[in-house]
């Protein structure tokens, strides 16, 4: 369990928890212009992304078996859910930082768990904001 209020520093930004229990953890965001995540899925939980500030566009393979995603750009004020077993990732492909709430929660009556991540790229910050699709080979 992380601690809340703890600043964590990632590739693409930074986290910070700032809510958690036994079923459930919010986290807030801040990505930074040009951050992008791993592409990853969750077996167990949904992932939902509530944008405080700026756009965050999120590629989700709705089908394994596709290679191209689709793509989601959410912006303040909206929410996005990702559902278990769906491959996704998020891009910041403005030139703003993007402030967003993070919520995972599991989709089965069972204890949440943070180590359901199966990540199968590494995220970090695009080195051009107009060509993010290809350089994340989303096109």
């Amino acid at each position: 369990m992380e601690t809340i209020d703890t600043k964590i520093q990632k590739l693409w930004g930074w986290k910070r928890t700032i809510d958690e229990s036994l079923f459930h953890w919010t986290d807030f965001l801040h990505i930074d212009s040009g951050g992008y995540c791993s592409r990853h899925l969750h077996n167990d939980h949904f992932n939902s992304f509530l944008v405080l500030t700026g756009v965050l566009c999120v590629a989700v393979w709705n089908d394994r078996r596709k290679s191209t995603p689709e793509i989601k750009c959410v912006h303040e004020g909206e929410l996005l859910r990702v559902d278990p077993g769906h491959v996704h990732q998020f891009v910041n492909a403005t030139s703003v930082d993007v402030r967003a709430i993070e919520m995972c929660y599991p989709y089965r009556l069972q204890p949440g768990n943070r180590d359901d991540i199966f990540r199968s790229t590494q995220g970090g910050v695009l080195a051009s904001l107009h060509h993010w699709q290809k350089e994340l080979m989303l096109a």
